[in-house]
């Protein structure tokens, strides 16, 4: 049986990637298949609104979280290498 219906796009999801957070699920789940130990340090969803002056504070710091959290990443997954490779 033939289908003859046409389907269209809305042109502003054309071009849309994958999302950074399915991708490295998806990573994370073929190194763990692989028999790398995977450490996983998502949080979730939280339950509770966020009251308002925290969102105006982290709105207003962003870049500057941006840029420390980046740093403190970096160290971790240093430590945790050199753990794991230095004994």
């Amino acid at each position: 049986m033939k289908n003859n219906k046409h389907v269209s796009l809305n042109l502003n999801i054309c071009g849309i990637t994958q999302s950074p957070t399915l991708a490295i699920n998806e990573t994370s789940k073929h190194l763990e298949n692989e028999g790398h130990t995977i450490y996983r340090m998502g949080l979730g969803q939280s339950p509770f609104t966020v009251p308002v002056p925290v969102v105006e504070a982290l709105r207003i710091n962003r870049f500057r979280l941006m840029r420390t959290s980046l740093k403190i990443l970096v160290i971790i997954i240093a430590l945790l290498f050199s753990r794991q490779y230095i004994k």
